[in-house]
């Protein structure tokens, strides 16, 4: 595939105004909803792609984390196991559960913007988009929490239990500031690679060269 310069500087850049606010719009809409139900109780912000700035104008749809910050699941494959046994000994389950509260976003978010345009997949919940916003994953967690000792806590990302039964965790906070300073890094150049990868990435798939499934996005 013969690619010139001027190619590889369109593929650099980010996708356009009104892709962007189409992106801000999702963002925005969706955020309001879920604040007016669950209030403080959640948090809501980005993740992926439009987070990281790396987005492209045929992938620029938004990943949104609503985090409920009153629950979490714990790892503590670092402690000792006396620690072990005492943390599981003095652990008290909660009887609000991961699927319920995922179950709890998938019914508000079919109320809001209907039946039809919600669905509700094995690890997110999918609000299809319109003229006005671009298509949304919506992705319901508990906090993940890694302990170091009984009463101290190493790191704290994101967890998730897909339908499948299988628990998910990242670290979505700590992936973004690690991109931005490796983006600082390489004097600005490292988004702008990510952005023409994905974009030949698409090119490849669009002519039958490789399949999608060969190249994830990530």
């Amino acid at each position: 595939m013969n690619i010139s310069e001027e190619q590889l500087t369109r593929w650099a850049k980010a996708p356009s105004e009104t892709e962007e606010g189409k992106c801000q719009n999702a963002v925005s809409r969706i955020t309001e909803v879920v604040k007016d139900k669950f209030g403080a109780d959640v948090s809501v912000f980005l993740q992926g792609s439009y987070r990281n700035r790396t987005n492209v104008r045929q992938d620029s749809d938004v990943d949104i984390v609503v985090l409920h910050e009153g629950y979490y699941f714990s790892d503590v494959d670092g402690l000792s196991e006396s620690d072990k046994t005492a943390y599981r000994k003095n652990f008290v389950g909660s009887d609000y559960t991961f699927s319920q509260f995922k179950n709890d976003v998938h019914a508000l978010l079919k109320d809001i913007f209907g039946a039809n345009l919600v669905t509700k997949k094995n690890k997110c919940i999918r609000v299809d988009g319109n003229d006005y916003r671009v298509d949304a994953d919506v992705v319901p967690c508990f906090v993940h929490k890694r302990f170091r000792s009984l009463d101290s806590v190493e790191a704290e990302g994101v967890e998730l239990v897909s339908d499948a039964g299988i628990h998910v965790h990242s670290f979505p906070k700590q992936h973004y500031d690690n991109g931005v300073a490796k983006n600082s890094d390489t004097d600005k150049m490292y988004k702008s690679v990510a952005r023409i990868l994905k974009n030949v990435r698409n090119e490849l798939v669009e002519k039958g060269t490789i399949s999608i499934d060969n190249m994830p996005l990530f």
